[in-house]
């Protein structure tokens, strides 16, 4: 991934960081996990909590703390599908925004419909074939792997475009 908020060069981004927002998944503070990136050498960051941007306030003062770019995401999950959507913009925070509310607030909340209304700003990143194949052809995409082995039989064969994004929830 190459290309954040301003459009900056990502390659040295901390691309999954869960906070104490999201609920059972995450036991760090945004602070924490921005000091912890900066002592690790990394210029960016970005903060995925599952369904909210509840840290976002925290967050950005930790980014502007501790001099790292912040990068606004979230991972929006809907009928066991599962997706990290990353903002770009204030059209792609917009985006994000609205994605998560209608989330909150449709009864009869459709994923890929909701992504796709808008996608204006916003990045893709998924480890389920069928999400990605819808998103891929409508908007930036990355097919994620959580572990460096070995490529799955779609990627190979399709070539995707593939992150290596580990887990970094408690269990």
């Amino acid at each position: 991934m190459k290309e954040g908020r301003g459009g900056e060069d990502l390659t040295n981004c901390c691309l999954h960081g869960v906070s104490w927002f999201s609920f059972l998944q995450g036991v760090l503070s945004p602070e924490f996990l921005c000091q912890r990136a900066k002592e690790l050498g990394y210029e960016s960051i970005a903060l995925i909590d599952q369904n909210n941007l509840c840290a976002l306030p925290e967050f950005l003062h930790a980014c502007q703390k501790y001099e790292l770019r912040p990068v606004i995401a979230a991972r929006i999950t809907s009928g066991g599908k599962s997706i990290l959507l990353y903002s770009n913009g204030d059209q792609g925070y917009a985006n994000l925004c609205r994605v998560i509310t209608e989330r909150h607030c449709q009864k009869e909340f459709h994923l890929i419909s909701s992504i796709l209304q808008d996608h204006q700003g916003l990045l893709a990143v998924t480890d389920d074939p069928e999400v990605f194949l819808s998103l891929s052809s409508h908007m930036p995409s990355f097919f994620r792997m959580k572990s460096p082995k070995r490529l799955p039989k779609i990627v190979r064969e399709q070539n995707l475009p593939t992150l290596i994004l580990p887990e970094t929830f408690f269990s």
